[in-house]
Order: C-alpha cells, then sequence, then structure tokens
C-alpha cells in the first residue's frame, strides 16, 4: 500500500484503512481464484475455479495406458473425471478415490461394472491366530460381569513376547471389563476424543505392541500430508519463501522408519450422520491415507497392486443416547490410478454388559485383522527392488500415482484467517 510505519512510531489507522479500501477489489479478485484457509469442512466447501482447475490439470496428466478399463469398455478414470468436473463441492473424486458403495455411482457404473470394481484384486484378510479364537471364544454364553470376570480371571496370565497375540487378546478383554467395573461406561458431556481412543479403544494401539511399527498419538499431524502439501516449495526470487505448510493431524499415526502405514481419527458429536463424521470418514480420512500411498510408493512402485492402507475412524455420542462406534477403512490401488477405499463397518463398542462378547469380538478381531494387512504392505515395500538413479532431467524420483489437488479453502471474510502452517 506504500504506506512506513516505523517502529515505534505512531500508526494513522485512517490511511490504512482508506488505503485498505482502494484495493478491495483487487484484493477480491485474488481471492476467488487463490486457495486460503479455512475452518470449513472440507465437504461443505465451494470449489473455487482455482480448485476446479488444479483437479481438471490431475485428471488431464493421466496416462491413458494405465487407467483402468472394465469388461464392459468403461474407462473408470474417465467416468470418475466427468463426475468430479459436475461436483461443486469437495468429493473424494478429486484426489482419485473411489467408495464403490457410495451411492452417487449407481447412476455413473451400471450394476456389473460396479460388481467388478468391488471384486477386483480385493483385500483378503487373514483369519485370527487359532489360539486367539479359541481364548475369545471362551466367553461366549457369559451375559453378566461377574461370570465375565471370573473367566478373564480363570485364564491366568500370559507370556507378552512368547503369546504376544493372546496376551493382547486377554488384556483388550480386562480393560473393556474395567470400563463397567468402574461405571465409566455410559460416557458423559466431560469426555474427550483423547478419553475414548485412550479409555476405550486402547486394543487398537496396544495390538501393535509386538510388532516394529510405531504409534504416535495425541493429534500429530503427518508426514506424508506434510511432503504432499510442500513437494514443490522452493526459492522463487519473486516473493518470499512461504511457510512450510503442516500436516493433516489426526488422533493416531500408524508409522516405521520413513512412511506412515495408518491412522485414527476420533470424534464426539453429532454421531454417524453429523457432518465432522461424513467429513472425516469420507474427505480427511481418505485423503491422508491417499498421501501416504503417494509417498510410499514413490521408492517403491512395484509394489503398488500389493500395499494397503488402513484408518481406524471412531464415531460417537454422549448426549441424548451415548454410544461409540468404530469404522475400519482399507485403501488400495487394484489396477495404477484409482485407490478404492474398503468399508468394515461401522461396529459398536458394547453399551451393556449383555452384549458384551457379541459386540467386542468383531471389534478386537478386525483390529488384528487391520495390523496383519499393515505388516502385508511392510512386506511388499520391503519386496521391491527398484533402483533409482537420479539425471538432470529426472533430479528426485516421482510416484507412480499423483498427489492429491490442493484442499479447498474458501474465503472467510471479515474472519481472522489460520497462519499458513497451520493444518487445514
Amino acid at each position: 500500500m506504500n504506506i512506513t510505519i516505523n517502529k515505534g512510531g505512531r500508526i494513522n489507522w485512517k490511511t490504512l484503512k482508506a488505503a485498505s479500501s482502494s484495493s478491495s477489489a483487487e484484493e477480491e479478485e485474488k481471492e476467488s481464484s487463490t486457495p486460503t484457509k479455512s475452518k470449513s469442512s472440507s465437504a461443505s466447501v465451494l470449489l473455487s475455479p482455482y480448485d476446479k482447475k488444479s483437479i481438471i490439470d490431475m485428471y488431464k496428466a493421466l496416462e491413458n495406458e494405465k487407467k483402468w478399463t472394465l469388461k464392459s469398455g468403461t474407462v473408470v478414470e474417465n467416468v470418475m473425471f466427468e463426475y468430479a468436473k459436475e461436483c461443486n463441492y469437495f468429493h473424494p473424486a478429486h484426489f482419485l478415490v473411489l467408495d464403490p458403495y457410495d451411492d452417487c455411482w449407481l447412476e455413473k457404473f451400471s450394476q456389473n461394472e460396479l460388481r467388478e470394481i468391488k471384486t477386483y484384486k480385493p483385500i483378503k484378510l487373514e483369519p485370527l491366530p487359532s489360539e486367539v479364537l479359541e481364548y475369545l471364544e471362551s466367553y461366549k454364553g457369559l451375559c453378566d460381569l461377574d461370570s465375565l470376570t471370573d473367566k478373564v480371571m480363570s485364564h491366568g496370565v500370559f507370556h507378552p513376547k512368547r503369546q504376544a497375540e493372546v496376551y493382547w487378546a486377554h488384556k483388550s478383554v480386562m480393560e473393556a471389563l474395567d470400563l463397567f467395573q468402574y461405571k465409566w461406561l455410559p460416557m458423559d458431556e466431560k469426555t474427550t476424543e483423547a478419553d475414548v481412543v485412550r479409555r476405550v479403544f486402547p486394543f487398537i494401539e496396544k495390538c501393535f505392541d509386538e510388532s516394529v511399527f510405531r504409534i504416535i498419538s495425541g493429534e500429530k499431524a503427518s508426514i506424508a500430508s506434510s511432503e504432499r502439501k510442500n513437494e514443490n516449495r522452493g526459492i522463487t526470487g519473486t516473493r518470499a519463501v512461504e511457510r512450510k505448510d503442516t500436516g493433516h493431524k489426526v488422533d493416531v499415526i500408524i508409522s516405521h522408519l520413513d512412511f506412515e502405514y495408518g491412522c485414527a481419527e476420533a470424534g464426539l458429536k453429532g454421531g454417524s450422520t453429523s457432518l465432522k463424521w461424513i467429513n472425516e470418514a469420507n474427505i480427511k480420512v481418505p485423503r491422508l491415507m491417499r498421501d501416504m500411498l503417494w509417498l510410499m510408493l514413490k521408492p517403491n512402485p512395484t509394489a503398488i497392486n500389493d500395499v494397503t492402507v488402513p484408518s481406524f475412524v471412531i464415531n460417537g455420542m454422549v448426549s441424548i443416547k451415548p454410544s461409540l462406534n468404530l469404522m475400519i477403512e482399507m485403501m488400495a490401488i487394484p489396477k495404477h490410478y484409482v485407490c478404492i477405499l474398503h468399508k468394515y463397518g461401522p461396529m459398536s463398542f458394547p453399551s451393556k454388559i449383555e452384549t458384551f462378547y457379541k459386540q467386542l469380538i468383531p471389534l478386537l478381531t478386525l483390529t488384528w485383522q487391520t495390523k496383519a494387512t499393515v505388516k502385508n504392505t511392510l512386506k511388499a515395500l520391503d519386496n521391491d527392488q527398484t533402483v533409482f538413479i537420479p539425471t538432470s532431467n529426472i533430479p528426485t524420483q516421482p510416484s507412480v500415482i499423483p498427489p492429491c489437488p490442493p484442499s479447498p479453502r474458501p474465503i472467510s471474510k471479515g474472519k481472522k484467517r489460520k497462519s499458513h502452517d497451520e493444518d487445514d
């Protein structure tokens, strides 16, 4: 604005206001095409021309010979591209994620085509180890707190190393029973998301104790998301270097060495029909899962059809009718570009002791199967023998799938904006 303010000097606010008003037209035009930060949910964000251009550019850069052609001749990426252009609000199709059970695809694909998409290279979940299955089945038919407590005590102790899987199952049952012993359930208004992750669903984190994976909890920013956001950050010479964007923040991140292999997110408002649940289960978490796939496939391109990234999405209500649900999502790439989102659940955590066995066993089973899937992903990455030698034309190794386009960031006029390094 050509206004100089000296340190310690008096500020003429009238001059600043006048200068601001004179440049409002220019700023309005700039804001309509440039992404900014907002606290609005991505699922309810109206896409700007800048957002739509980023999405179109991503689709146009896809190689035709690598696209997924169904038996009917339909090209999956082309159908998704047309739908993505129709949408005015953010949708998984905008970052090449397809949930074949989403009703929006019923009008875009035939029943036979959807069936082919669902069954092509499906995720195969490993069965529970026999000793774990036998242990869990020992609680069948027990529907009161005393008999369940007597049974868990009768099993004695298990070795945390030599009997790691049964040790985890035993500890999970004991800690779940403690919630009823000490009347921690049902939840009240003071319950936090951290309480739910730490007290109700500790078996998720502890399932990975015997593995090489590290569980990072407490609203941690994803490295994969940050890498994608800052991929093109550098020196331009025409403007100051932008501050580094942090990655999406979630309640739990599953990591090992250079990569992240999964995540967990919890919410306690509105239940499974709330905007928060819809946004996290269909936008935020799948987007982060794809970021993880994008980063891990950079040095491991041949593992593209053998890796799966999971997420645990916890949802609940602390008012009216208190409840807690867990849905497990798994993302895989059956062909080359399209990431298929598989959903398991939601599954309810036992709200009363009479349904303890019926409702807890599916939660423990799917959690263990998720860990087994993560272990298989690590094996697939270790088996990749791709050697990349940088050249002047390709100085850094690209990923075999394109990065997600930037998140839509609407203008919130008259409101304080978030800092550049804050999560969107």
